[in-house]
């Protein structure tokens, strides 16, 4: 299981990682399109429908890429990978060797609670998303639509 995890790890596969996420931005893009094209028309349209219901896929499937990542992220920032092998280099590695030790471990702490709270923000986003669409009948869909042009923007 853990050399599934290392072999998912964005710091140790950052291209691959770049790949998914310019995969979800792309489809993002794509919908944010389809959403201005839909918003104001009326909501018997089909085709408002359907982008509504591809927008709720959307969400899930960026906000759980986001949590898997993030807490991939967390594991490789807390040493959880250390005795894999590697071939990229580590967040690690410094660049300043004058850097006090003092220095580093507050450094390391800022990171590890920046992630813990991009880690909760994800898992909250992930949990909004499920909900989302379980309660996604065809008459609570159209009331969010709005909404949904500005979190795309914002994913």
């Amino acid at each position: 299981m853990k050399s599934v995890l290392a072999a998912l790890s964005p710091c140790r596969h950052p291209k691959r990682w770049f790949a998914i996420n310019f995969f979800v931005l792309a489809w993002g893009a794509i919908l944010l399109f389809y959403i201005i094209i839909y918003i104001n028309r009326d909501e018997d349209d089909i085709d408002k429908t359907e982008t509504e219901w591809n927008y709720l896929l959307y969400n899930f499937v960026a906000c759980t890429v986001w949590c898997v990542e993030v807490m991939l992220n967390l594991l490789d920032f807390k040493g959880y990978f250390n005795d894999m092998p590697t071939t990229q280099l580590t967040s690690d590695v410094r660049l300043l060797e004058s850097e006090s030790e003092q220095d580093i471990a507050k450094a390391r702490r800022k990171e590890e609670v920046a992630l813990a709270v991009e880690f909760f923000l994800a898992v909250y986003f992930t949990v909004d998303s499920i909900l989302l669409v379980n309660d996604g009948s065809r008459q609570s869909i159209h009331t969010n639509s709005k909404g949904m042009l500005w979190d795309v923007l914002l994913n």
